[in-house]
């Protein structure tokens, strides 16, 4: 049996990201996704997005063929801000806010309906009944100075329901 394309975990991911790279961010900071971290040759600000795996549990049947399981995961969006002022540069002070301020919004009332990309990736389909949504308001925190590297964090936890046959 096959597995449902709203159990896969690489879909949600995958559209995750794709949604996230169409936001429009102050300063246009450069996005990327988990793998790409060192960023060290960087002049510009960028945004790390990662999709954590979090909890699951059984959520009961949804029809006579399928059982819904809650899927969930931390999404997790960290920005640097190159520190302009260690160099003598004009810096402005507030544009890692204002950036982290951006994802917050967003994030708030996140809903993106769950794409197939297994089957197609460059044409993926909407799947059915599977809604990938915020649980809880984003936080939005300052974190320690990293090098040269302004940073703030912003994450939320999503869900969705992952079908699985019976």
């Amino acid at each position: 049996m096959a597995i449902h394309a709203s159990a896969r975990r690489a879909n949600a991911k995958a559209r995750v990201f794709s949604t996230v790279e169409t936001w429009s961010l102050t300063g246009g900071p450069l996005v990327v996704f988990e793998s790409d971290n060192a960023r060290t040759d960087q002049e510009s600000a960028w945004v790390r997005v990662t999709l954590i795996p979090s909890t699951t549990a059984w959520a009961g049947h949804l029809t006579s063929s399928f059982q819904a399981v809650d899927t969930r995961a931390l999404l997790v969006c960290d920005v640097f801000v190159k520190d302009g002022a260690a160099e003598g540069q004009v810096f402005d002070t507030y544009a890692p806010d204002r950036i982290a301020d951006d994802l917050e919004f967003n994030l708030r009332t996140f809903s993106v309906t769950m794409q197939d990309y297994a089957t197609d990736p460059d044409n993926p389909t909407a799947v059915a009944d599977a809604q990938i949504t915020t649980v809880d308001p984003p936080s939005n925190v300052p974190l320690p100075k990293d090098g040269p590297w302004i940073r703030r964090q912003v994450s939320t936890e999503l869900r969705w329901l992952a079908k699985h046959a019976v």
